[in-house]
């Protein structure tokens, strides 16, 4: 089994100078507790593994701090790096280094690759991973879950797949809209109620007989083409004709360039929008970046108990917290008010700038080969105010693209020039347009004057027009058609893809599921009425997970809105670790990075429960900034390897030293003739045991109104304890005895009480060794256990693990 013999950091994130993190202990991998303060550098060490282990730091990421974020400042080139030795001889050490020459590239040093085959799912969990639980919403948590099991890298295929489908059903529903508006010029053109191709075939082969030309009864569109060249070759033997119809496909062509009469009105609401979101934004930009955060809170808060404690941290403060969201949301009102009024104003001008044809394609390619006999300085002068207008269509919608948290004094003197800029341009336009439609209209009048030629223009151009407008319906229909298949075959993949996902997570979370039941029953034991988590993927969504769990004897279904913030961490924890020991079988090494800072005093020994009858055959690198909680976890786990980061230098990193258990403080304060720092630590810390010794050991300690007892009343119960159940002449019971009755000891508590008195050093020596002795006695010395032992109620003392026990 693979564990880790020693990490090295250098140059990285907050740790400047090499960082070595010594696992071993003679020839043993040793679990270890790195101690220090918030800012010291212990979640550098978190993120230096997550970047060796899978070349990404994602919580960075999200952030937008990307790899040019990972080097120490100072670091040098070739200095910062991770390096890290495995037990196992076929891997041996490995080492990521940054290249600043290629920074999405590290220097992979030996056999990474072989690193990450082994460790699959994620080994490293932070505080914020647990607490990111509250907040989320359903789609949010799976994406969560998919880190905490490991298939980040499937649900982020998962999610691709749906983007391009998006892609393409947006593809479908344009294409049905061009068909739809190539559908709608049909039935105008032809003057029909409902889209009737054999209809409109009728009328036009009725059109050719009238022109004496005959056409047969099987009508179709290619039939209908090749009838028409015979009109055309009619058309050119009358130039006049083939004139006036060119006359007439200019004045067509003219009048579909127009202008929507909305874009002018819409960019003047638009520019007032964002100069009222700008004026509001001087005093309230920062707060505009919390709406979002406010309004979840709000829906948060509305579904818990807000009476004065923090859903967040757990504390207990004056007000009420949800009366406050209420009451930032309704100071934000008039800033949302007018966000949503911008928001409102660019959707309405973008989706009238986008339904605006190009002018000079849609001239030139109505006009096609026509070369009508006009003035080519009016042409051109249409031509050029055509193309004006389309560069104003291109500037707004650039311009349509912007942040609404940033807004600039130029952004809004940008939309007052477009304006000016896109009404002259409107203007020059219309001008144009007016002057050579006049022009051609001028130009018809001489040639209308014979029916017979007229007809045949008039005809020829319906029937040419018509059936464009047909070729162009078929087209939309068979693009439409085409887009359908693709979508639905593709849709048929992805759906096949995320039910096989679906299926892989539930089989993971089945796997894994009575690991999770049983840690997370364990960390709410006191809880009692909830139970029995959950995981239940909704199949009618692609990422949304819901958490169900037992609770008073029904099923709830979602669990959200009962659980806590500490009990959804106690869930976020509980799959984890389950998952972590079931899927890295070959790399038994987890890092726990303050993971316990919504844990009460209750639940924090469950967590150490778990570690030492659960996960006992995992190595672990546990980080914490709570005293405390380190104080608790050296009791409990002695035999692991202690860190301390005293401090923090921003050229060094952090200021390490060994970390040291309570009784080796004692000794090192007497080494350095100090005994009466010796003294205060060894004081305070006897009566913390005693407490939890006299606990377990179920010593009858006289009623105290102020339930407050002294280490001395501690120590005199446990010696008459002793003395009934193991009686006067047992080992335990003459040290506890020589101790409470001892000059030394006397001497000693008399000291601690009254620091003024003196005290020798050796006498606090002698309290020290004697009770190091009552210690082996009352704690089991096996590894994996460490617990105090507890009266088994038939006069013997036993440890929970069945391995230790004392009796007369």
């Amino acid at each position: 089994m693979n564990y880790i013999r020693k990490i090295q950091i250098s140059g990285f994130r907050g740790i400047l100078s090499p960082l070595p993190i010594d696992f071993m202990e003679g020839k043993t991998c040793k679990s270890m507790i790195i101690y220090g303060l918030n800012g010291t550098g212990k979640s550098s060490i978190t993120d230096a593994w997550e970047w060796l282990i899978n070349g990404k730091i994602e919580h960075l990421a999200k952030e937008g701090a990307e790899e040019s974020s990972y080097p120490h400042k100072f670091a040098k080139p070739g200095k910062s790096y991770v390096e890290v030795e495995f037990s196992d001889s076929k891997i041996g050490t490995v080492r990521l280094e940054y290249d600043h020459s290629r920074i999405t590239k590290p220097k992979e040093i030996g056999n990474i690759g072989k690193v990450r085959q082994m460790i699959t799912h994620p080994c490293h969990i932070r505080y914020g991973d647990l607490t990111r639980f509250v907040f989320m919403r359903k789609a949010e948590r799976y994406d969560a879950l998919a880190e905490l099991m490991g298939f980040s890298l499937q649900m982020e295929y998962q999610k691709s797949l749906r983007r391009v489908q998006t892609i393409l059903e947006k593809e479908v529903n344009n294409s049905g809209q061009l068909m739809q508006g190539a559908g709608s010029v049909f039935k105008d053109y032809f003057e029909l109620s409902q889209i009737d191709t054999e209809k409109a075939f009728r009328q036009i082969a009725q059109l050719y007989r009238e022109n004496g030309i005959e056409i047969g009864a099987d009508l179709t569109l290619k039939n209908l083409r090749e009838t028409n060249q015979q009109l055309q070759n009619k058309m050119v033997q009358d130039l006049k004709a083939t004139i006036l119809a060119d006359y007439q496909t200019l004045e067509a062509s003219l009048r579909a360039c127009e202008i929507s009469s909305d874009i002018v009105p819409q960019l003047k609401r638009l520019r007032d929008a964002i100069g009222d979101v700008k004026s509001t934004q001087k005093e309230l930009l920062a707060e505009q970046l919390l709406v979002p955060i406010f309004k979840s809170a709000d829906a948060f808060l509305s579904k818990i108990d807000t009476s004065g404690k923090c859903p967040l941290c757990g504390k207990y403060f004056d007000g009420n917290l949800h009366e406050h969201v209420k009451n930032e949301l309704a100071r934000l009102k008039q800033l949302q008010l007018s966000m949503d009024n911008l928001r409102q104003c660019r959707e309405a001008l973008s989706t009238t700038v986008n339904k605006q044809i190009n002018l000079v394609y849609t001239f030139d390619n109505t006009l096609g080969l026509s070369k009508p006999a006009v003035e080519e300085s009016s042409l051109n002068q249409f031509h050029s105010a055509a193309e004006k207008l389309d560069n104003c269509f291109d500037r707004l919608k650039e311009l349509l693209v912007f942040d609404s948290t940033a807004l600039t004094d130029e952004l809004v003197e940008s939309y007052k020039r477009e304006e000016v800029s896109f009404t002259v341009s409107v203007e020059s336009f219309e001008n144009a347009k007016s002057t050579l439609l006049k022009e051609t209209q001028i130009r018809k009048e001489d040639l209308n004057k014979d029916p017979l030629r007229l007809k045949l223009v008039n005809d020829a151009q319906f029937i040419n027009t018509g059936l464009s407008y047909i070729a162009e319906y078929f087209k939309r229909e068979s693009d439409l058609n085409k887009a359908k298949k693709v979508l639905d075959e593709y849709t048929f993949f992805v759906n096949s893809y995320v039910s096989a996902c679906l299926a892989d997570v539930q089989r993971r979370f089945d796997e894994i599921s009575d690991k999770v039941c049983s840690f997370f029953e364990l960390l709410e034991k006191y809880n009692s009425e909830i139970c029995k988590p959950k995981l239940k993927l909704q199949l009618d969504q692609d990422r949304s997970v819901v958490l169900e769990i037992g609770f008073y004897g029904d099923t709830i279904n979602p669990a959200y809105k009962y659980l806590s913030e500490s009990q959804l961490n106690s869930f976020g924890l509980s799959v984890f670790l389950a998952s972590a020991i079931h899927f890295n079988k070959d790399c038994r090494f987890i890092i726990l990075d303050d993971v316990v800072n919504s844990f009460d005093a209750y639940k924090r020994p469950l967590v150490i429960e778990i570690i030492k009858n659960h996960i006992n055959d995992h190595q672990i690198l546990l980080m914490t900034h709570d005293r405390f909680w380190r104080d608790l976890l050296n009791r409990h786990l002695p035999h692991w390897k202690h860190m301390d980061f005293n401090g923090y230098e921003f050229g060094v990193g952090p200021l390490v030293s060994k970390g040291m258990l309570k009784l080796e403080k004692v000794k090192n304060a007497l080494d350095y003739d100090e005994p009466d720092d010796a003294s205060r630590t060894l004081f305070i810390y006897l009566e913390d045991m005693l407490q939890d010794i006299c606990e377990k050991f179920e010593c009858d300690v006289k009623f105290n109104r102020r339930n407050e007892f002294t280490l001395d009343t501690l120590l005199d119960r446990l010696r008459v304890r002793l003395q009934n159940k193991l009686g006067e002449t047992h080992k335990l019971t003459r040290i506890v005895s020589d101790i409470f009755s001892s000059n030394a000891y006397r001497n000693w508590l008399f000291h601690c009480k009254n620091p003024v008195s003196p005290i020798q050093k050796n006498e606090v020596k002698e309290v020290m060794e004697k009770w190091m002795i009552v210690e082996s006695m009352v704690i089991c010395q096996e590894e994996s256990c460490f617990d105090i032992l507890k009266y088994d109620g038939k006069g013997a003392f036993c440890c929970p693990c069945g391995k230790t026990r004392v009796q007369k």
